[in-house]
Order: structure tokens, then sequence, then C-alpha cells
């Protein structure tokens, strides 16, 4: 990889980073603005790990794919010529890693997740808690997209 992919990987990933912290704001305000305190071991809050995971690791693999792709085929990144092992198709990949992703933060989250009562957040705490959950999601997710999409055949 030369420097200008790392470059390239590390921008993208900043970028789509900011998105993915704004969807973790949108997901918390969609699924608990009328509530003032959310308790984290609540089913609720189990439930709404499964949305914004699959979300975010969707969006921050497909949007980055694509776009790497498209300026692979205007001549403005070059490939990366080592193959990967990763669904080709860009859809099916970005949705296998959002299944994955939601799968393995769920099943997570339930059983290392705290105990119903043990910690209630007010609103405002929460819903930075879950700009920092989809901001690491994507911090994760990004870089592994771009990394398949550059070794994509096109």
């Amino acid at each position: 990889m030369t420097t200008k992919h790392n470059s390239y990987i590390a921008r993208e990933t900043a970028i789509n980073t900011v998105f993915s912290v704004v969807l973790g704001i949108a997901f918390a305000f969609l699924f608990f603005q009328s509530d003032t305190h959310i308790d984290l071991g609540s089913r609720k809050v189990v439930l709404d790990i499964m949305p914004q995971s699959f979300a975010v690791a969707f969006m921050s693999s497909l949007i980055p794919s694509l776009l790497t792709h498209q300026r692979r085929s205007n001549g403005k990144l070059q490939a990366l010529e080592s193959k990967h092992s990763l669904p080709r198709n860009v859809f099916l990949r970005s949705t296998v890693t959002g299944v994955i992703v939601t799968t393995i933060c769920t099943a997570a989250y339930a059983v290392l997740g705290p105990a119903q009562g043990a910690i209630v957040l007010i609103l405002g705490q929460f819903v930075m808690l879950k700009a920092v959950f989809g901001g690491i999601l994507s911090l994760v997710v990004t870089p592994i997209a771009l990394i398949s999409a550059l070794r994509d055949a096109l």
C-alpha cells in the first residue's frame, strides 16, 4: 500500500466517521426523544443497537466503496494489486458487513451490557454515548471497506 492509499483511507475514514456520529445522534433522538432518562440495561437500548449497528456498518461499507470505485474508474486512484476474500459485489458485501456487525454488537451488549437499573443516563449523555458508538463502528468498518474497494476488480 502506498502513502497515497494510506492518506486516502485515513481521510475517507475521518469523513465517514463524522457522518456516522451524526447518524448515531439521529438514531438516539429518533428512538428516545420522549425519554428524559435512559436505562442502559433496558430492552429498548438493546433493540436500538440493532438498527444503528446495521445502518452505520452498511453505510460505512457501501458509500466509501462506491466512491472508491468511482475514483478508480476516473483514474484518480490506483487499485491495490492484492486479492481479498470478501464478496465482490459491493451491495452484498455491505449487507453482509451490516449483518455481521449487528449480530456482534447486539449479542455483545446483551451479554456484557449493564443490568437493568444499574446505569441510567439523561438523554444528552445517552445521545453522546450513541454518537461515540457510531463513530467507533465507522472507524472499524470504513478502512476495511476501503481496502476491499481498492482491491476490487472493476
